[in-house]
C-alpha cells in the first residue's frame, strides 16, 4: 500500500514552507524564492543530518546579511499532508559554510549554503570529559541529552552488556561510535547510531529487520521497474523506479580480505598471559542472526575443493584483540558483565560486512516518509527475452526483495521532488543454487548418471 494519498496530487509534487535564514543583523530573511535546488541528506553511517541549497541571489543577501556560517535555517518539506514532515522548523538547522560563489551577471550571483543539524555543531564544540558506567543505551541517552542538549525524539534499543568508560576528551559522536562497536544485545553484536528526520536511532543490525519488541518490520513502501507496468495513475507513478543501478554485489576476493567469508581471531589474555584462537566463518554466523530479506545466504556451500567450501579457509583473515575477564574493580554484589566485548569483534565485523554486500541505487518521485533506516521492497527487472518470461520471472530473483535505505537524498528543484536512495541487504529471498560437487567434479561427471 502506498504511503501517499494521491487525491489531487501529481508525482513529484511537494509542499515547501518559507525558508527562513536567521542571521546576525536581521530577524530573518525568507529565501524561498531564491532557492534553485535543495538537498537533504540522511545516512545510517552518519550521526547527523545535513543538507545544502543553491541560491540565485540578485539582492546581495550574502553581503547584506553578513553570512559567515554562523546562521540558522528553518523550513519544512513534505510530499503531502499524509506523509512525514522533514522538519527543520521545530529544530532549526545550523549553517556552517557558504561556498561556490559565482557571479552570473553584474547584479546576480549563485552560491551554496551548507547546513547540518544543530547537534552536529554542538558535537564540534564539546568534548566528553566524564566517566560513565552502565549499559551503553543509558550512556548514549545521557550524552545526547546532557552533552549535545538534544530535544529530538530518541529511538534507543537496550543493550545487554555493561561498560565503564572514560570520555578522554573525545567528541560526543566519536564517543558514541566507540560505545556502539562495543555493545551487544543477546547474540547480536555491534550497534548502529544515526540521525534521520524522525530523530536519533541507536540499535543493533537486527533492528533494521525487527522492531524493539521482536516483531518483523513491514516495508513502508514498494517500488518496481516501470518497464513492467503501465503508468496508469499517480499511485503507480509514485511507486515506479525513475532510475536504478546495482552498485555492489558479491566479491570473493574483497570478502576474504575484509574477513567476511572466513577468519581467525586471536584473543590475548593479558592477566593470565594466554591466547585463544577462534575460527569464524560467514555461513555459521549467517544462520545465527535474523536478516533483512529472508534467511538465504549470499554465498553457497558449493565446494572449492573436495569437502572444503569457501568458508573453510580460516587463515584467510586474522584479527588480534585483548581479552580481559574483568576490566574494572566492582562490588561483590554487582554481577553485571563488564568485559570489553572484544571476543565478539569478528562477529560484529561479519554482521556489518554482510549488510553491505548487496547495494543498489534507486531514484523515485519524492516521498518524505522515506528515511535512512526505512525498510522498503524493490523489484528489479529480469533481463531475458520476453518469450522466456513468465509471471514468476518478471523480476530479478536475487536482487529483488527487501532493502534498508542506507542513504537518502531528498532533492527539490524546479523540476520537482525526487528521493535518491542507496539501499542495502544482507540476504536473498530466493536461495542460490548450489552443488555438492566442485566445478571440476561437475565437469568430470558431465554426461554420466
Amino acid at each position: 500500500m502506498s504511503t501517499v494519498d494521491m487525491h489531487g496530487f501529481s508525482a513529484g509534487d511537494y509542499t515547501l514552507s518559507e525558508i527562513r535564514l536567521y542571521g546576525q543583523n536581521l530577524p530573518y530573511k525568507n529565501i524561498r524564492n531564491n532557492v534553485m535546488e535543495l538537498n537533504i541528506y540522511e545516512s545510517i553511517d552518519s550521526p547527523m543530518m545535513s543538507g545544502n541549497m543553491i541560491l540565485r541571489d540578485g539582492f546581495n543577501h550574502r553581503q547584506n546579511m553578513g553570512l559567515t556560517g554562523q546562521e540558522e535555517i528553518e523550513f519544512t518539506l513534505q510530499t503531502n499532508e499524509n506523509t512525514d514532515i522533514i522538519d527543520f522548523k521545530t529544530f532549526r538547522g545550523r549553517v556552517y559554510k557558504i561556498d561556490k560563489i559565482i557571479g552570473t551577471t553584474d547584479n546576480q550571483q549563485i552560491y551554496t549554503i551548507h547546513f547540518i543539524s544543530k547537534e552536529g555543531m554542538r558535537n564540534a564544540q564539546n568534548k566528553v570529559l566524564s566517566a560513565y558506567s552502565g549499559s551503553s543505551d543509558e550512556i548514549v541517552v545521557n550524552i545526547l541529552k546532557n552533552t549535545l542538549n538534544t530535544k529530538k525524539p530518541l529511538f534507543i534499543q537496550n543493550s545487554t552488556n555493561f561498560q565503564k568508560v572514560l570520555g578522554n576528551t573525545m567528541y560526543p559522536f566519536e564517543f558514541i561510535d566507540m560505545l556502539s562497536r562495543r555493545s551487544s544485545r543477546g547474540s547480536s553484536h555491534g550497534f548502529v547510531f544515526y540521525e534521520n528526520h524522525q530523530g536519533f536511532h541507536y540499535h543493533t543490525w537486527d533492528g533494521f529487520a525487527f522492531d524493539f519488541s521482536g516483531r518483523e518490520r513491514e516495508p513502508v513502501e514498494s517500488f518496481f521497474n516501470t518497464q513492467t507496468y503501465e503508468k496508469v495513475d499517480t499511485i503507480t507513478e509514485m511507486r515506479s523506479l525513475r532510475d536504478f543501478a546495482i552498485l555492489r554485489t558479491q566479491d570473493t576476493l574483497r570478502d576474504y580480505s575484509d574477513g567476511l567469508l572466513s577468519s581467525t581471531q586471536t584473543a590475548y589474555d593479558r592477566l593470565n598471559k594466554t591466547q585463544t584462537n577462534t575460527a569464524y566463518n560467514y555461513i555459521t554466523q549467517h544462520f545465527s542472526t535474523p536478516h533483512i530479506d529472508g534467511s538465504n545466504p549470499l554465498y553457497t556451500r558449493t565446494p572449492e575443493q573436495p569437502y572444503k567450501t569457501l568458508f573453510d579457509y580460516t587463515l584467510a583473515g586474522r584479527s588480534v584483540t585483548s581479552s580481559d575477564s574483568s576490566l574494572h574493580i566492582q562490588s561483590a554484589t554487582d554481577e553485571r558483565n563488564y568485559n570489553n566485548n572484544s571476543s565478539n569483534l569478528t562477529k560484529r565485523n561479519i554482521r556489518a560486512l554482510s549488510a553491505e554486500s548487496l547495494r543498489v541505487k534507486i531514484q523515485v518521485h519524492g516521498n518524505s516518509s522515506l528515511a535512512a533506516g526505512s525498510l522498503i521492497h524493490v523489484d528489479l527487472p529480469n533481463y531475458e527475452p520476453f518469450t522466456q518470461q513468465t509471471d514468476e520471472r518478471v523480476h530479478d530473483l536475487y536482487m529483488s526483495g527487501r532493502y534498508i535505505i542506507a542513504q537518502i537524498n531528498h532533492r527539490v528543484s524546479p523540476t520537482g521532488y525526487v528521493s535518491i536512495c542507496e539501499c542495502i541487504k544482507d540476504s536473498v529471498s530466493v536461495g542460490y543454487e548450489e552443488s555438492p560437487f566442485t566445478i571440476e567434479e561437475n565437469i568430470q561427471n558431465d554426461g554420466r548418471e
